[in-house]
């Protein structure tokens, strides 16, 4: 799981250095907001995102601990893409002083890839959760 996390981290610095390049495919801008326009001083935005990465971390690992080993494997991929997209904007604020977002929803938010992982892998173990209570139910 470590070896995903780092891989998913170099990939995803790889695309954001790539982003704040000029003549690059697309423009990497630096957004020293938090999700969805919620605003804080930026060094706040630093503290508030390690504390929030902090208690993922050990919701993670609590929620590892409490399943059992067929379980555990279907968690390890959206707990990965939670804990990598979280860590990787985490850099980016100490580095940059915000989050570097490359995809625009005109008019609604400004995002990259490390929200898309955090939200896709949080809907991933919804479903792998889901999924396990449903069967438990039915058996």
């Amino acid at each position: 799981m470590v070896v995903g996390v780092f891989l998913f981290l170099l990939l995803d610095r790889l695309i954001k250095f790539g982003s704040l390049q000029p003549n690059f495919f697309y423009t990497g801008v630096i957004n020293a907001r938090l999700g969805m326009l919620f605003i804080l001083h930026p060094s706040w935005t630093q503290w508030f995102s390690v504390s929030v990465l902090g208690v993922m971390g050990v919701c993670g690992v609590f929620l590892w601990i409490s399943l059992d080993s067929l379980l555990k494997k279907k968690v390890a991929a959206p707990l990965l893409l939670i804990l990598g997209g979280g860590a990787s904007n985490v850099f980016d604020r100490f580095v940059y002083g915000g989050a570097i977002d490359m995809f625009s929803v005109p008019g609604f938010t400004i995002f990259n890839l490390s929200d898309i992982a955090l939200l896709g892998g949080a809907f991933y173990l919804g479903v792998v959760l889901w999924h396990q209570k449903y069967i438990q139910e039915r058996s």
